[in-house]
């Protein structure tokens, strides 16, 4: 039997204010904790044993949210973070190919600016690329993943040109003349992504090895990829089986892909399962694609970015996931994106008993995570929800609600007032069951969404 022991300490053992001040881990398994007197005395004479020097020691975390294969990716790509101009994003792109020995007909893929911090709030165009950046067919991602640039060799090498029509859900960017600036939004950045050339399987299983040193090293031990494709979930699952996989990893298959299915999705195949489903309803708010329920300051009037389905292909997707009982992960960033959410799954709940029975379907990526405190945040949070559905209740029962932003999306006529009551007396309930849920099994993370509470506790 192998045993470690950390002493010297201050342990936070996830027990209300409880703390201590050692651990005897056993084989991977914490077998005690106590003083350091209590802990040093149950020790084998071999026993490893670690001096914390007063540090504090507590669970490792688990990823609320997060796309594991793109920060794998990230690895190999130029790192533009940060960057203030075009030409700072040149010399990064010069540099790597320098360093790299990269060959003038190598794609090279930058991540990572952010139009904000460049003169004007403007993204870069293709023919800026061109100048300041290597001979290489170019394509840079702004941070959010939602939209990018491309230089002419890029452009050309992918056949777009200036009768290139929009695709649905994104866009092309153009200049005045109406020939393709190199911007690209959505749909029409995330189809050229999904062109890029594969790395080799040998390439892809060590930048996965890296990323998972990268969230170790922050205490992360269970990482989520927020969006897997078929070929990425075998990749992960191959991965997960071998060696060099030490943390546990989940996917969320992309829901648009009728031949994706989710089975078993508690079952890990080695370290690695697919836990669900992800649905995107529009794009980011830092490049303005979220859809807003009003205009975009300084924008174009009437501007509110669009979304990416319609609401009958919306209730269809959902009825897809909810036909299979799986935990469906919702991307919108808007509150226009999230009434549609939340009004199609009231259509789909239409006529049900209860319409929030169902709680396996996050509504918005906004999570909270953390050990100390969080029950206390978590029940705060409660309480301020459950007073709000009921006070929406009263008001149309009154005949006088009005649209509050984060409940009019139970303004749908399949949920009367009586049914928000209901929902406001047991919002806190659901809460309280879950936390003491993840408390007693050590693991503090329970998601948080405006309007509806999901259980993410794997």
């Amino acid at each position: 039997m192998r045993q470690t022991v950390y002493y010297n300490g201050t342990v936070l053992a996830m027990r209300g204010e409880e703390t201590a001040q050692a651990v005897l881990v056993e084989d991977g398994r914490i077998a005690a904790v106590g003083t350091n007197v209590e802990v040093l005395n149950r020790k084998s004479p071999d026993a490893e044993v670690v001096n914390l020097e007063g540090k504090t020691l507590l669970p490792a975390f688990i990823d609320p949210h997060s796309h594991f294969t793109s920060v794998a990716s990230m690895l190999d790509k130029v790192d533009l973070s940060g960057v203030t101009s075009v030409e700072e994003i040149g010399r990064r792109l010069c540099s790597f190919v320098q360093q790299r020995n990269i060959g003038p007909d190598q794609v090279l893929v930058g991540s990572g600016y952010d139009h904000n911090d460049l003169p004007g709030f403007q993204h870069p165009t293709a023919a800026e690329l061109d100048r300041v950046g290597p001979e290489n067919p170019v394509i840079i991602a702004h941070s959010s993943g939602h939209m990018g640039v491309a230089n002419s060799r890029m452009l050309a090498m992918l056949g777009l040109t200036a009768g290139a029509a929009d695709p649905e859900g994104g866009r092309y960017g153009r200049l005045p003349d109406g020939s393709l600036s190199g911007y690209l939004e959505e749909n029409a950045f995330i189809r050229l992504a999904m062109q890029m050339p594969e790395p080799s399987e040998e390439q892809l299983l060590q930048s996965y090895a890296g990323a998972q040193a990268v969230y170790a090293s922050r205490g992360i031990v269970t990482v989520q990829d927020g969006m897997t494709s078929r070929a990425s979930a075998a990749r992960l699952e191959k991965f997960g089986r071998s060696d060099a996989c030490y943390l546990d990893i989940v996917g969320y298959a992309d829901l648009r892909d009728p031949e994706h299915t989710v089975e078993d999705p508690q079952r890990y195949r080695g370290h690695y399962r697919t836990g669900g489903y992800k649905l995107f309803l529009d794009g980011s708010p830092q490049g303005r694609t979220a859809w807003m329920s009003e205009p975009y300051l300084g924008g174009d009037p009437g501007y509110c970015g669009y979304p990416i389905y319609s609401d009958r292909e919306v209730i269809g997707l959902i009825d897809r996931a909810v036909g299979e009982g799986r935990q469906l992960l919702t991307h919108c960033n808007g509150d226009a994106a999230a009434q549609q959410r939340a009004e199609q799954a009231a259509n789909h709940h239409a006529g049900k008993v209860d319409p929030y029975a169902e709680h396996r379907f996050p509504l918005l990526e906004f999570h909270r995570a953390g050990a100390g405190g969080v029950e206390q945040e978590l029940l705060q949070y409660a309480a301020v929800r459950a007073e709000a559905l009921a006070r929406h209740a009263r008001q149309m029962a009154a005949g006088t609600a009005h649209a509050e932003p984060f409940v009019q999306k139970f303004r749908h006529p399949g949920i009367d007032g009586e049914r928000l009551r209901v929902a406001a007396a047991e919002e806190q309930h659901t809460v309280r069951h879950l936390v003491a849920h993840a408390l007693e099994r050590g693991q503090a993370r329970v998601g948080l969404l405006v309007g509806h509470v999901a259980q993410l506790i794997q």
